[in-house]
C-alpha cells in the first residue's frame, strides 16, 4: 500500500506537471500571436500558390482551408500549433503513466534540455519539429509491435517526405529513424535497414534540393498580399520578405561562423551539453536493465549524433538542434522504463532528501536558450527571482 501511495505521487506530479505545460505553451503561443512574432507564424506560412518553395506543406494547408472554408489564417494556424503540441505531451504522458517511474527519473524528465525549454525560453514554442516528434513516438511503436507490410516502407519514404517539406532541417535528424530499427527492430536484417534508409535520405536529400533551388522572392509580395487578406498581419509579410532571401552556401557559412565565434558558441554550448548528459549517468537507477543494453544504446546514439553536424554550421540556432536530440533521445529511452511490477531498491529517507535537493537545483539553475546568448543563462531560478522582484 506504501510503495503504491509512493508510486501514484510521482506520478500525479509528472502529470500535474505536463497538464501544466500545456497550459503555459498555449498562453506563451498566444502571446508570441498578439505580439507578432515572426518565428510562430511568417515561417508557417510560406506556401506553394506560386510555385514551390521551403517550408511550404503547413502553410498551402492552412492557405486551402482559410480560402476555401473562410477561416482567419492565424486563428487556423494557432490552433494546429497548440493541437500539436498537446497531441505530443498526451502521448509521452499516457505512456510514462503506465510505467514504474524511479525518482532518480525525475532527475532527467526535469532536464532543462527537455520539456522545461519551453518554459525557460518562449523562442522554443511553435516550432515544427513537433511533427517530427509526434511521428518518432509513432514509429518506435509500429517497430516494437512489429508491424512491417509491404505497404510499411512507402508510407515511411511518404512521411519522411512530409517532413522535409514541412522544414528541410528534419532531414538532419532521419538517422534516429534508423537507429530506432537497429534498436527495436529484431526481424530486419541489418542490410535491409541500411537500404531501406539510403533510399529515404536520397529522396528526401532530393526534395530538399529542388525545393532550395525552387525557393525565390520573387512572387512574395503577392503571397503576403493574400495571407493579410486571410487575416495575416504585416510583420508576418516583413519576416517572410527576409526569410525567403536566397543566400548561397558560402555566404550562410560565413555569416554563421562569425556569429559562432563572436558569441562563443563552442564553450557556451559545450557545456550546456555536458550538463544536459548528467541524468544519464543515473539511468541504470530508471531504467529495466534486462530490458535495455544501455552500452549498445550509448553509442548508436553518439554515432548517430554526427549527422546532425552540418546542421550546426549552417545555422546558429543551436539550442534548438541540441533540443531536437535530447528529445528524440528521451523517446528511445522511456521505451525501456520499467512495467509495474518492477521494483526499485528503495532509498533511505536521507538520500531522498539529498536526491530531491539535488533535482531541484539541477533543474532550476541552468536554461538552453535558442540561440545568441553571450553569457551562461539561469533558468526557473532567474524567471522565480524576477517574479518575486516585482512583485
Amino acid at each position: 500500500m506504501y510503495f503504491e501511495k509512493k508510486t501514484n505521487f510521482k506520478k500525479f506530479i509528472i502529470l500535474s506537471f505536463l497538464i501544466f505545460l500545456v497550459v503555459f505553451y498555449t498562453i506563451r503561443l498566444d502571446q508570441l500571436f498578439n505580439n507578432s512574432v515572426n518565428h510562430a507564424t511568417s515561417w508557417w506560412l510560406f506556401n506553394y500558390e506560386y510555385g514551390l518553395t521551403r517550408r511550404g506543406l503547413i502553410g498551402q494547408i492552412l492557405f486551402y482551408f482559410s480560402t476555401n472554408f473562410n477561416f482567419n489564417i492565424l486563428d487556423l494556424l494557432q490552433i494546429t500549433q497548440t493541437i500539436s503540441f498537446s497531441i505530443f505531451i498526451f502521448l509521452i504522458g499516457n505512456f510514462i503513466l503506465k510505467k514504474n517511474i524511479s525518482i532518480y527519473f525525475f532527475l532527467y524528465f526535469f532536464s532543462p534540455s527537455l520539456f522545461l525549454i519551453y518554459i525557460n525560453d518562449i523562442f522554443y514554442i511553435a516550432r515544427q519539429e513537433i511533427f517530427l516528434f509526434i511521428y518518432f513516438f509513432f514509429y518506435i511503436l509500429k517497430l516494437k509491435k512489429n508491424i512491417n507490410n509491404k505497404y510499411s516502407f512507402l508510407i515511411d519514404t511518404f512521411i519522411f517526405s512530409l517532413l522535409t517539406l514541412i522544414h528541410e532541417s528534419m532531414i538532419f535528424y532521419f538517422s534516429y529513424f534508423f537507429i530506432a530499427n537497429l534498436i527495436f527492430c529484431k526481424k530486419k536484417r541489418i542490410r535491409e535497414i541500411i537500404f531501406n534508409f539510403l533510399i529515404h535520405f536520397i529522396v528526401c536529400a532530393s526534395l530538399t534540393f529542388i525545393l532550395i533551388k525552387s525557393n525565390n522572392s520573387i512572387h512574395i509580395d503577392s503571397i503576403c498580399n493574400e495571407i493579410i487578406q486571410l487575416g495575416g498581419h504585416l510583420k508576418t509579410c516583413e519576416d517572410l520578405k527576409v526569410s525567403s532571401l536566397n543566400l548561397s552556401i558560402s555566404k550562410i557559412i560565413l555569416i554563421n561562423k562569425n556569429w559562432i565565434i563572436t558569441h562563443n558558441y563552442l564553450y557556451n554550448y559545450f557545456l550546456l551539453i555536458v550538463l544536459s548528459l548528467i541524468p544519464l549517468l543515473y539511468m541504470k537507477k530508471f531504467l529495466d536493465l534486462k530490458e535495455v543494453n544501455i552500452k549498445k544504446v550509448l553509442i548508436l546514439v553518439s554515432i548517430n549524433s554526427i549527422f546532425s553536424l552540418p546542421l550546426f554550421y549552417l545555422a546558429f540556432d543551436w539550442g534548438r538542434w541540441i533540443h531536437m536530440h535530447f528529445i528524440l533521445i528521451f523517446i528511445i529511452l522511456i521505451n525501456f522504463l520499467p512495467n509495474k511490477n518492477y521494483i526499485f531498491k528503495n532509498l533511505s529517507l536521507k538520500n531522498n532528501f539529498y536526491l530531491i535537493i539535488f533535482i531541484i537545483i539541477y533543474s532550476s539553475t541552468w536554461s538552453v536558450p535558442v540561440c545568441c546568448e553571450d553569457e551562461f543563462k539561469f533558468g526557473l531560478s532567474e524567471k522565480i527571482n524576477t517574479f518575486i522582484n516585482k512583485n
